[in-house]
């Protein structure tokens, strides 16, 4: 194998390497969106089940006003009786009211039993579909990982060379009894070799504010959009 045919394989196998965790992102990211999709279904139905129950509700409480009625309407039949003496035949609306509320009720049972199962259900779909968003989390700390190497490296060269200009610059005005000069680009140099502070980790004592770097707010921007799609880049 050539040296240049070797450095393609290389290449070819890290990236490789880098697109594992985003495969494994994407399928994660595949089974959160299909328990979310599952999860809304039985939202649906759960709440077609819950209107079920205030109609059936609805029609108990008229059935119970019917048989008001009717009571009512036997009782002044009673009294005409009393006092008149006769008895006016009609139907039996009370016995008709009551077997309106046994329906009612029935019918307000069965709507219960089906709202109180569909809200198991719909208790169980939203348990897979927030453990399924959790699992996102660490996948997409894998993707980010996975990058470490790359943005590292770049970082390193970078520092590098800014130590050598930095260090250029600071033998340069010590050379020339910067003190004395009153060159602007010797004082402009002082102030910045004296201000200038750089990101640091956990547990370390920063002169400026990172967090409100616009350069933070992209790169958490970026970790975010990761748990949404898999091959969102990186602002490299």
């Amino acid at each position: 194998m050539t040296k240049e045919r070797r450095k393609k394989a290389i290449a070819t196998a890290l990236t490789a390497r880098r697109n594992e965790p985003r495969a494994a992102l994407a399928a994660a990211i595949s089974v959160h969106h299909a328990a979310k999709r599952d999860e809304e279904a039985h939202r649906e139905k759960t709440e077609k089940a819950r209107k079920a129950v205030e109609h059936r509700t609805e029609d108990l409480l008229k059935a119970q006003g019917a048989i008001k009625l009717a009571t009512e309407q036997q009782l002044a039949a009673a009294l005409d009786y009393v006092s008149s003496g006769q008895m006016n035949e009609s139907p039996d609306s009370l016995s008709v009211a009551r077997e309106g509320e046994t329906r009612a009720t029935d019918a307000l049972k069965a709507a219960g039993v089906v709202l109180e199962q569909f809200e198991k259900e719909l208790e169980e779909a939203e348990y897979r579909t927030g453990r399924a968003q959790k699992s996102l989390i660490p996948l997409a700390q894998a993707v980010a990982v996975s990058e470490l190497t790359r943005l590292l490296d770049k970082a390193k060269a970078v520092q590098d060379e800014l130590i050598r200009d930095r260090l250029a610059l600071r033998t340069i005005i010590r050379g020339i009894d910067f003190w004395k000069s009153d060159a602007p680009e010797v004082q402009d140099a002082v102030r910045f070799l004296r201000s200038a502070s750089l990101p640091m980790t956990f547990g370390c004592t920063e002169q400026d504010d990172w967090n409100r770097h616009e350069e933070t707010a992209r790169w958490e921007a970026a970790l975010v959009n990761l748990l949404q799609d898999p091959d969102a880049d990186f602002p490299f």
